[in-house]
């Protein structure tokens, strides 16, 4: 299957832990985090963590570590804001550029 990145929040007021394919993942309160697919659906599905996914609008008006993503989670964000913001041939700068614009 293919797992698409999610952005997920801790709304608990305590600290969530858990491991994923052999890694440890700590959300403290309130703290919001991008995770890859497959981690992201073992943390809403497969253990009680407690964490929600945030929805695509409130992923819009969320301060994102857009220089921190990979190619793929960028372009995966822009067709999911509906705007089609890639195309072929941006570059990755200009694409943080023009998702930024989008955000404002």
């Amino acid at each position: 299957m293919n797992y698409e990145p999610k952005l997920l929040e801790n709304r608990t007021d305590k600290k969530v832990e858990f491991f994923s394919g052999g890694r440890l993942f700590i959300f403290l309160p309130g703290e919001k985090k991008i995770l890859e697919g497959l981690d992201a659906y073992h943390a809403l599905n497969m253990v009680n963590t407690g964490l929600t996914e945030v929805g695509v609008e409130q992923k819009m008006n969320t301060e994102l570590p857009l220089d921190n993503m990979s190619w793929n989670q960028l372009r995966k964000m822009s067709d999911k804001s509906g705007k089609k913001i890639y195309q072929m041939g941006m570059s990755k700068e200009r694409l943080i550029e023009e998702i930024k614009k989008c955000l404002a």
